[in-house]
């Protein structure tokens, strides 16, 4: 790998990081793209003016930053079929898998330049919002996709339907479907299971529900999830990989979910398998 586009969240202290990076990458005669202007890597605008231009030329993207950046990065690169790698900039790092401290930083770039990597394939979700009876917003994400209620208090009425079916009506706060990626994220802390992310599947996952017997359900991803919620009392929202993209819902809106038809194309260096990371990164926040 030649051609590395570098990209930072520069919320987190990564200046020193991105330098050392950039010099490191120099040396060795990589080819080093980066923005020309100032920009917010958490900016889905600006990710996919770079990626549609200079950025989809790059062999990968290395990306300075925590989950929740990578997690913005991925939603544009998977358009462009380009594969990430992340420097760990952040508290968790379940798939910021580079340690920038100390030697490891530089052996994982010798590694990344001399293409001793594999590409890790992650199935994403494609999210759909009707508003009377026409398609208003198409999202793709790579975690989970979120209705919730916009107030602390009061609870919002949601069913979801699977293949047409009803599933579940409930009162409570919220419903998360997620990917097995994502089932190690918001799910996990609402008392979901944990997926091997290898896995083609779907996680519903009930958040505060008022009833007894809502529990997560795991399905095929290629069943069509559809959801209706009544917000018109507390109002709710449809949150896209977290805070990434938020839009407002308005009452008798409908938002399906299915299996996206894009991937997001890991790097992977590390010979630590998922469980392990898993069981280290569990045991960290313990």
């Amino acid at each position: 790998m030649k051609r590395i586009g570098v990209l930072a969240n520069f919320k987190r202290n990564v200046e020193a990081v991105q330098q050392n990076v950039i010099s490191w990458l120099l040396a060795e005669n990589a080819e080093v793209i980066t923005p020309e202007t100032a920009y917010n890597v958490v900016d889905q605008d600006f990710l996919h003016d770079f990626l549609s231009d200079k950025g989809k030329t790059c062999d990968g993207l290395l990306v300075l930053g925590g989950d929740g950046t990578m997690l913005s990065v991925a939603r544009q690169a998977a358009f462009f079929s380009v594969p990430i790698i992340g420097i760990n900039m952040g508290n968790v790092g379940f798939l910021a898998e580079i340690d920038p401290h100390g030697q490891h930083l530089y052996q994982s770039l010798r590694r990344l330049i001399d293409d001793e990597f594999e590409l890790e394939h992650r199935m994403m979700l494609k999210v759909n919002v009707f508003r009377e009876g026409k398609l208003f917003q198409e999202y793709h994400c790579l975690n989970d996709c979120v209705i919730i209620k916009n107030t602390s208090y009061g609870l919002i009425h949601l069913t979801a339907y699977i293949d047409e079916k009803s599933y579940l009506s409930y009162k409570g706060d919220g419903l998360i479907v997620s990917t097995p990626t994502g089932a190690s994220g918001y799910s996990l802390s609402a008392g979901g299971p944990l997926v091997s992310p290898e896995m083609e599947a779907m996680v519903l996952t009930p958040i505060a529900a008022h009833c007894l017997y809502c529990r997560s359900l795991v399905i095929s991803a290629d069943r069509t999830v559809m959801m209706e919620a009544d917000i018109s009392e507390i109002g709710g929202s449809l949150c896209i990989d977290g805070k990434t993209s938020v839009l407002k819902l308005a009452e008798g809106d409908r938002v399906t979910i299915t299996r996206s038809e894009l991937v997001t194309d890991f790097i992977r260096l590390n010979d630590k398998s998922y469980f392990h990371v898993l069981n280290e990164k569990l045991r960290e926040r313990a």
